[in-house]
């Protein structure tokens, strides 16, 4: 039985109001993992205690979606993390028994795109009311620049409005009060009758145009995401990343922002001004994202191979690194061209490629002394493979070939008794990969022709609004369809839209016992 992590503080039931206080030993921690929603409310009074198992795996989904590293522990990384300001949506949905009493509801959509807003008060923390008033007119204009929405603002307090702005300290009359300086910045409703799609701001804090407080634009830019129905990003640099990491005087939409926004409501049928665009292309060169296989080095660069060129791509942005694509001999002297597959194993530094019945160990761009090597010493692996990657869920190696997939057991030296098995086990995937690969983000991508598809490890199935074009997501080129944001206000990102927030724990215990 399972040691019982008796939260005393708590006298049974969580306060409505999460503490802005230091997050700084197990019992505010796990405080932090109910109000967010990565476990259920523990309730002294019907017996439901949270458990260390229950606790640990809390951490775990935190940590994964944090992007720090998982551990399943309340360690210093993840205290800091957890001291982080950040918005106040929680980060899961329907977890926890309560979830629905906050009325953050899961991802929702207006039914019209031409929305009207108002703003009933303003902070006196910088500027005039005037001027408040048009920077969160100039921060709803990020979103319509890039979509099919349009705004229409409401002089009238007494007139109704979609979206309702407002600054508050505290209780502040929607059951979700503010808990003072630092901590929870601001909070917003998903769409929807009644207080949806409302943005309150707390009044605690101290706002500003630029530095030297919580920039006051990008904080609204992201909680008008979720008045728009977008869910908070996995990825750090999102927009609609739940952090506050500072005040950034390059504040831009990221195109993973616009593919969610566009999703739901569309492009915007005018054409603004482009402010960010991919690397250009050398001549003679296909503007393609179709690869022989892509993979990860132990500098943590990322590499695609096509034929007899390697693309280095930009571990920042969108599009490649100056001087790429190079040919292969140029940068991974001794690697042939026309590769199968590759699978970096990041706990020993190495990236292994595989072309037909051999196969390379690379250090970094350097190939090792003594190779290649026959694909036979990898017992009970086939020759020819189309990809090969280390999955996040178990930490276990997997290879595809044609529709099945093959589990290697780097302790034993050869692939798992029971396989290969079907490849349709991974749901949403097609039935031909042509590369995988776990990115840096922890999360399982496969590429199969122009389009890839990011794999959620923790419910098993593909994430929503997948797949996309891996040309303009991750070379660069033919960004002309993907309308970027226009002119920075006085102050870039991957974001994620949720269709449900839903984690299905008993799903994925399934998977990993069959996988």
């Amino acid at each position: 039985m399972d040691t019982l992590l008796v939260l005393t503080l708590f006298c049974g039931l969580v306060p409505a109001v999460f503490s802005a206080a230091v997050i700084d030993n197990p019992l505010s921690a796990a405080q932090y993992l109910m109000y967010f929603n990565y476990v259920k409310q523990s309730d002294m009074d019907n017996g439901k205690l949270m458990t260390e198992e229950v606790m640990s795996n809390g951490l775990k989904m935190f940590q994964s979606f944090a992007n720090i590293t998982v551990t399943g522990e309340f360690d210093t990384e993840t205290m800091e993390k957890m001291n982080q300001p950040r918005c106040g949506v929680p980060d899961m949905m329907n977890v926890g028994a309560d979830a629905r009493k906050r009325r953050f509801a899961a991802q929702a959509q207006w039914p019209t795109r031409s929305l009207t807003w108002r703003v009933d008060n303003v902070t006196p923390d910088f500027g005039t009311p005037a001027a408040i008033v048009q920077l969160m007119k100039d921060a709803l204009q990020y979103w319509s620049d890039v979509s099919g929405l349009t705004f229409t603002q409401v002089t009238s307090t007494n007139a109704d409005a979609d979206i309702i702005i407002s600054f508050a300290p505290f209780a502040h009359g929607d059951g979700n009060p503010f808990d003072g300086p630092g901590g929870t910045l601001a909070h917003a409703y998903f769409p929807g009758s009644g207080i949806g799609g409302d943005a309150h701001f707390d009044e605690s804090e101290t706002y500003s145009a630029a530095g030297g407080g919580i920039n006051l634009f990008q904080v609204a830019v992201h909680e008008f995401g979720h008045s728009l129905g977008l869910g908070h990003s996995e990825v750090d640099a999102a927009v609609m990343a739940p952090f506050y990491t500072g005040y950034d005087p390059n504040f831009a939409l990221h195109p993973d922002d616009i593919a969610g926004i566009q999703t739901l409501y569309g492009t915007n049928v005018g054409v603004p001004e482009v402010t960010m665009r991919p690397e250009t292309m050398p001549p003679n060169v296909p503007c393609t994202g179709q690869f022989d296989t892509i993979t990860r080095t132990a500098d943590g660069s990322t590499y695609a191979f096509k034929d007899n060129l390697v693309f280095k791509l930009d571990s920042d942005s969108i599009g490649l690194e100056p001087g790429f694509p190079a040919e292969i001999s140029s940068v991974f002297p001794g690697l042939p061209n026309n590769l199968d597959a590759s699978v970096f194993w990041d706990d020993v530094s190495k990236t292994y490629f595989f072309k037909g019945d051999q196969y390379y160990r690379v250090s970094g761009t350097t190939l090792d002394a003594g190779y290649p090597k026959p694909i036979s010493l990898w017992n009970g692996l086939p020759n020819d493979l189309d990809a090969g990657f280390v999955w996040s869920g178990n930490g276990r190696v997997y290879f595809i070939k044609g529709d099945q997939y093959y589990r290697y057991n780097r302790y034993s030296g050869r692939v798992d008794g029971g396989y290969p098995r079907p490849l349709s086990v991974w749901r949403g995937l097609p039935s031909s990969i042509d590369s995988a690969m776990q990115w840096s983000n922890s999360r399982t991508y496969f590429f199969s022709g122009e389009e890839y598809y990011r794999f959620n490890d923790r419910s098993f199935r593909i994430d929503s609004s997948y797949p996309r074009s891996t040309v303009q997501y991750w070379i660069g080129c033919g960004l002309d369809s993907i309308q970027v944001a226009t002119t920075p206000v006085s102050g870039g990102a991957r974001s994620l839209l949720i269709p449900s927030l839903a984690v299905i724990m008993s799903s994925t215990i399934l998977s990993l016992v069959y996988l």
